[in-house]
């Protein structure tokens, strides 16, 4: 049931509003189109930030090699 979930999540996202100004920083360095260099985002007050479960829960670090695959759990 638990893998089920994982790979098939009953909610495909969570949107939250941020409550103040934030500053997150990156773990690299991303180039713009422009050439500018962002090492951090500015996320205003007000601004509707989606959260994908089903994103995050395919992500290769925390699940290592059982990124795809189907697990059963006995």
């Amino acid at each position: 049931m638990q893998e089920t979930l994982r790979i098939h999540p009953p909610i495909v996202e969570t949107p939250r509003v941020v409550w103040d100004d934030d500053i997150i920083p990156l773990s690299k360095p991303v180039v713009g189109v422009s050439g500018k260099v962002y090492r951090e985002l500015t996320i205003p007050r007000g601004t509707e930030v989606v959260i994908p479960s089903s994103g995050h829960n395919l992500w290769a670090i925390p699940w290592a090699y059982r990124l795809s695959t189907f697990t059963y759990l006995m």
